[in-house]
């Protein structure tokens, strides 16, 4: 059996990581907040980037930095769209929230 040369395997590897991290990332946009569709509840605007601030990196698990906090309108809900960026691979992606209604009692 042939061994691989060198730049055969790294590229092997790295095509293996892309995999990886694509269906890392695949699954992040099926969770809780991933999409517009599935945004998380919150109870009100405070809490959205300390939530965000919570979650890691789908990728690499490190902690997030938000980058921006904007309101929007999407299928006729108001949603929250925190951008947020890894502070050890540094990838970036949204994460959506939903303000809860209360009732007052």
């Amino acid at each position: 059996m042939t061994k691989k040369r060198a730049r055969t395997q790294r590229r092997a590897d790295e095509r293996a990581l892309d995999k990886l991290v694509h269906k890392r990332e695949q699954a992040a946009r099926k969770e809780p907040g991933g999409a517009p569709d599935t945004p998380i509840p919150v109870g009100s605007a405070s809490e959205v980037e300390a939530h965000g601030r919570g979650h890691p990196c789908p990728v690499c698990g490190d902690p997030l930095r938000v980058l921006d906090h904007r309101a929007v309108v999407s299928g006729g809900r108001s949603l929250r769209v925190l951008s947020v960026e890894c502070r050890g691979c540094g990838r970036s992606r949204e994460l959506f929230f939903e303000i809860a209604a209360r009732l007052l009692s």
